[in-house]
């Protein structure tokens, strides 16, 4: 019994030690490449670098918005959008927009500025199993706590969609970058309808850092096949797969 015991023992400390030396052979994350394909694609993000463990956690983004609970308790959004020079990014992952200081989401008691909103081609969430073509984050944070909030809206194919007619001539390509003094406000960009689906996850690329609070638009905005075609010549397919709930609530709020 007493040998049965000391292999049981030792046997745990070599696993936890392995556990260990496996952390410990994760490098660094300056510099980290990750990416949508192969070995850099979604399925190995956890394990590119030490601080992208969230990638692997089970609060992630982004999920199928389905059995959502109406919620009474849940308020109107309050968004304060403000003018922006424009300044475009292709980090060679997607299109990114930076904004001047100015936009604001009020949440739950908490107000957050708006940092910049790049696109998502597909989308990555889904309606009942329904992806549609395009997705834009709206990505928040709070200036005092750090707390991040991302507003998902969709965007369909329809009629040409008058803000993107600002922005689309001017995409940059993989690696440039774009600055125009012409002023965009991304209120612009809204549907006039703010009924939302909310949860709790994750940013939907590395780090995946969690505790992130998502407010999925449910009315989509309209674009041109060639305005949506422009983003997906320039960035590819960028989604992230579906992650689990995990037992996470979907809320919905009708305005």
């Amino acid at each position: 019994m007493r040998k049965v015991f000391t292999l049981a023992l030792v046997s745990t400390l070599l696993l936890s030690i392995s556990c260990r030396d496996n952390e410990k052979l994760l490098p660094d994350c300056t510099g980290a490449v990750w990416g949508y394909r192969g070995t850099d694609g979604p399925g190995f993000w956890k394990d590119i670098c030490q601080n992208y463990g969230d990638c692997g956690g089970e609060a992630q983004s982004p999920v199928n918005i389905e059995g959502a609970v109406d919620d009474n308790s849940l308020e109107p959004l309050a968004i304060r959008s403000a003018d922006s020079e424009i300044h475009a990014l292709n980090n060679g992952l997607t299109v990114a927009f930076t904004m001047d200081p100015g936009s604001e989401l009020t949440f739950n008691g908490v107000t957050y500025q708006l940092e910049q909103f790049h696109f998502h081609t597909p989308g990555e969430h889904t309606v009942d199993g329904f992806s549609y073509p395009v997705e834009v984050h709206f990505d928040y944070k709070a200036p005092q706590s750090g707390q991040l909030a991302v507003v998902s809206m969709f965007v369909r194919e329809g009629a040409i969609n008058p803000f993107l007619t600002q922005i689309v001539p001017q995409l940059p390509s993989s690696g440039q970058e774009y600055h125009d003094p012409a002023f965009i406000n991304p209120g612009a960009f809204l549907p006039a309808n703010l009924s939302y689906h909310t949860y709790t996850g994750s940013l939907s690329t590395p780090p995946c850092t969690e505790n992130v609070t998502w407010i999925v638009l449910e009315n989509p905005v309209e674009a041109s096949a060639n305005q949506i075609g422009a983003f997906v010549n320039k960035q590819g397919r960028n989604n992230r797969p579906l992650q689990q709930l995990n037992g996470r609530v979907i809320r919905h709020f009708h305005q």
